[in-house]
């Protein structure tokens, strides 16, 4: 377990617009890889009265030994991500993390899509209305073949 230190700071602006900065500081943890300390920043602005969010983040970290190289990371994250219809959510970014191990360095994009729980629940619904079709149609099929 790692005791952390967050300092946040949340602003809505005049013009609507919400920003919010976390720093995080972490103490170290034997033989753990843990957070050393953190920045995250978001920024959330209307763009064709839907909300626009775009963040960045920084970590470092560092602490465990691994084939006798101490192991130690910087990452590195950008994100935005926009509400396209009904609740469901796309997002788009780009993630970096640098290691002194290199089978640990990793560079790609990432892409995402929330759905609302709502949607699932539909779903659900959707798949036992089914389920009551078919014991339905199973149903008339014994009963006219007899």
């Amino acid at each position: 377990m790692q005791n952390q230190l967050l300092l946040r700071y949340d602003t809505i602006h005049l013009s609507g617009v919400h920003s919010a900065i976390d720093v995080t500081f972490g103490e170290a943890v034997e033989n753990q890889l843990a957070t050393k300390i953190s920045f995250k920043a978001k920024v959330i602005t209307k763009l064709v009265k839907k909300p626009l969010t775009l963040s960045a983040s920084y970590a470092d970290a560092d602490g465990v030994m691994l084939f006798g190289v101490e192991r130690s990371e910087e990452t590195y994250s950008i994100c935005a991500s926009y509400p396209l219809w009904r609740g469901i959510t796309a997002s788009i970014g780009h993630r970096t993390t640098n290691s002194t191990i290199d089978f640990f360095h990793v560079s790609t994009p990432t892409f995402g899509i929330q759905l609302p729980s709502d949607v699932m629940w539909i779903l659900l619904l959707t798949a036992e209305q089914w389920r009551a079709v078919m014991r339905s149609n199973a149903s008339e099929n014994r009963l006219n073949n007899t």
